[in-house]
């Protein structure tokens, strides 16, 4: 994966490895959050999870549904291909669900820091 560092310069990681936590960790979207993000920069992290996602292609998803000369998905019926999506959809929205109670429990410890502080 590349991306634009802090200071301009390009950083690379090798997709599938801790690297990637750590590029988008320290890119610039992420470092500059709350004091202006460019366009650029927004462009450029979500560049950046487009590469992971496609890095699994090759990876993990290589792995589990790559066959042959064809893709699993390529021979799924229909129902067995809506259950699938459907327990994709299921898992975003229990991740959606973990990131709000976690942003939540944030923000509320957030709020007591300010007030005792104040």
């Amino acid at each position: 994966m590349r991306t634009i560092g802090a200071d301009g310069a390009v950083q690379e990681s090798i997709p599938g490895t801790p690297g990637e936590f750590y590029v988008l960790l320290h890119h610039p979207a992420v470092l500059k959050h709350g004091k202006g993000v460019s366009s650029l920069e927004l462009q450029d992290f979500v560049d950046s999870l487009a590469e992971i996602a496609q890095a699994r292609i090759l990876t993990v998803g290589h792995e589990q549904y790559g066959m042959a000369m064809l893709q699993k998905f390529e021979t799924m019926r229909a129902a067995e291909l809506g259950e699938g999506l459907i327990e994709e959809i299921a898992d975003v929205y229990n991740y959606v669900a973990m990131l709000t109670i976690k942003y939540l429990s944030l923000l509320k410890r957030l709020d007591s820091s300010i007030a005792e502080s104040a």
